[in-house]
């Protein structure tokens, strides 16, 4: 259903539209991610717009004790745990985007080096889109298995918020 906004340019009322249609993609190292970008994609195949994949990386993700030289040697002026977490974030998301190209699919990708729904609504605040799309298993993950606790957050997230089993 096409909304029209008076006031409001036909260029500006094309960009809200479009920006309605991203989908944010929860992906993690579980085995869930598979079917909810599979969900996600058929989504976005159905209705247009664009992928936005979010890779959260959890905190117990620690680089091997041989990072730490190779940040040194490569004068990397970061903390060696997020440049680790980072470099895993683009290997995890690396098949996903792989897809997406093949299928012509628009996408954007973020790395998250904290696992919480905190970042979760951040995120969706931050890129506002149509929907986010998540597992169940990761969204008792990101939640530690307690709504009640992570209310606060969820109420921050203005879009539908899918679960995949």
């Amino acid at each position: 259903m096409k909304m029209a906004v008076l006031g409001v340019s036909k260029e500006i009322e094309k960009e809200a539209e479009k920006t309605r249609q991203n989908i944010l993609v929860v992906i993690s190292e579980g085995e869930d991610s598979r079917k909810v970008f599979d969900a996600a994609v058929q989504m976005v195949k159905e209705t247009g717009g664009k992928i936005i994949l979010a890779a959260l990386i959890d905190k117990n993700i620690k680089p091997p004790f041989e990072f730490n030289k190779f940040v040194a040697n490569e004068r990397i002026n970061a903390e060696p745990a997020y440049v680790y977490k980072m470099m895993y974030g683009e290997q995890l998301l690396r098949p996903f985007e792989e897809v997406l190209i093949k299928e012509g699919i628009e996408y954007e990708k973020i790395i998250e080096p904290e696992n919480t729904m905190k970042r979760i609504a951040s995120l969706a605040e931050y890129v506002s889109p149509a929907r986010i799309v998540i597992g169940l298993n990761e969204l008792r993950k990101t939640t530690k298995g307690i709504f009640r606790s992570q209310r606060k957050f969820m109420e921050k997230i203005s879009c539908p918020l899918t679960i995949i089993p």
